[in-house]
């Protein structure tokens, strides 16, 4: 963790720097833990803890922006829907109730079969 008043990218380019001269240290670390290793798809990658929990509320039906983001202790801000519900649309994990007008006051989430299967198992 970079101390107060460093450069974050010079931290985060020592950390790459480090894992590239200790190859055995990254491999091993993975081996050690496969189960995070293998939660780590393609599909999941970019998907936050929030977007997750998202998923597992929209199993119990369709819900607005405002509940989904109340549902996480989240204000209904744009800031809040671009880090959990845009990536979830984007990877086609949930849909909209109404595709044709996403800014419509009445328009409601729900999951899609993809997104239930990612969350189920």
């Amino acid at each position: 963790m970079p101390t107060p008043g460093t450069d974050r990218r010079a931290h985060a380019d020592d950390l790459y720097t480090e894992a590239l001269s200790q190859p055995e240290k990254a491999l091993s670390q993975t081996l050690s833990q496969p189960e995070k290793a293998l939660s780590q798809t393609p599909e999941t990658r970019d998907i936050s803890e929030g977007s997750l929990a998202v998923l597992h509320r929209l199993l119990e039906g369709a819900a607005s922006r405002s509940e989904l983001l109340a549902y996480l202790g989240l204000k209904n801000g744009s800031r809040a829907y671009q880090r959990h519900l845009a990536p979830l649309l984007a990877a086609g994990l949930i849909s909209r109730t109404i595709p044709d007008k996403p800014n419509a006051h009445t328009q409601r989430y729900m999951i899609t079969e993809a997104g239930t299967r990612l969350v189920l198992g």
